[in-house]
């Protein structure tokens, strides 16, 4: 099945995912709509906040709390505190 649709095997469309994407498979499983990857959510901001740092800054700790599903259309709010700044 994977070489006339590598779409069909990866779960997202066909399988047991689909609820992350389709809303109706959301429903199925009691979901209201849509919901993120909750953890590769958290990741992307990480990597957001790094990217603002720059070269030169890093993100020294992190605490995550995933509380309950981001769904679509839902906003993702993060806080943090600059501890240092050298060099500027």
């Amino acid at each position: 099945m994977e070489r006339v649709n590598p779409e069909a095997t990866d779960g997202a469309y066909m399988g047991p995912s689909r609820g992350h994407l389709f809303p109706r498979w959301a429903r199925f499983i009691g979901m209201p709509r849509g919901y993120g990857y909750g953890a590769s959510m958290g990741a992307w901001i990480l990597d957001y906040f790094a990217g603002w740092a720059g070269e030169w800054g890093q993100v020294v700790h992190c605490n995550c709390q995933y509380r309950g599903p981001a769904f679509t259309g839902d906003i993702t709010i993060m806080t943090g505190e600059i501890i240092d700044r050298k060099g500027r």
